[in-house]
C-alpha cells in the first residue's frame, strides 16, 4: 500500500488536478516498453456512494497496512494507472517513507476479486498512464 496522487473518476475529463493524495492499494504491475505501470485502487475515509462500490477495511487489515483507526474503504470499481515512481508521495509525518504496509493476503484476495468482478461490468473506470 502506497500514497499517491489519485485522480477520481468523477473528475475525469475536467481540467482539475487530483483531489488530493490518497493511500492506494497496488493490484497489478506491468512492464510496458521502458516504463513500469502500476494499477491502484484508492482508499478513502469517505463512505462510498453510488456509483462507487467499496470494501470496508477491518481493524486488523488497517493495522497491518499501516493505516489509521478511522473507518476506511477500498473503492473497487475505479482505479488509476500510474507510471512508477512518478506519482507516489511521501506518507505525512514520515519523511522519506512512501509505503504504508501490506494488506493481509486473505483481505487482498477479497478486494481483488471484487475489483475483478467490477472490471467485468460496464461501470468500472480506470484512469491514467499510457506509456
Amino acid at each position: 500500500m502506497i500514497r499517491c496522487e489519485y485522480f477520481w473518476a468523477a473528475d475525469a475529463g475536467k481540467r482539475v488536478n487530483a483531489s488530493q493524495d490518497h493511500p492506494a492499494l497496488v493490484i497489478a504491475v506491468n512492464q510496458q516498453q521502458d516504463k513500469t505501470i502500476v494499477a491502484l485502487l484508492p482508499i478513502t475515509h469517505t463512505r462510498p456512494e453510488p456509483p462507487d462500490t467499496g470494501i470496508a477495511l477491518s481493524a486488523a487489515t488497517k493495522k497491518a497496512a499501516g493505516l489509521d483507526d478511522a473507518p476506511q474503504w477500498v473503492i473497487v470499481n475505479q482505479g488509476n494507472q500510474i507510471i512508477w515512481p512518478e506519482s507516489i508521495r511521501q506518507i505525512p509525518g514520515r519523511p522519506g517513507v512512501f509505503h504504508y504496509g501490506y494488506v493481509p493476503e486473505a483481505a487482498f484476495a477479497i478486494i481483488f476479486e471484487h475489483a475483478r468482478q467490477a472490471a467485468q461490468q460496464a461501470g468500472f473506470r480506470m484512469i491514467g498512464a499510457k506509456p
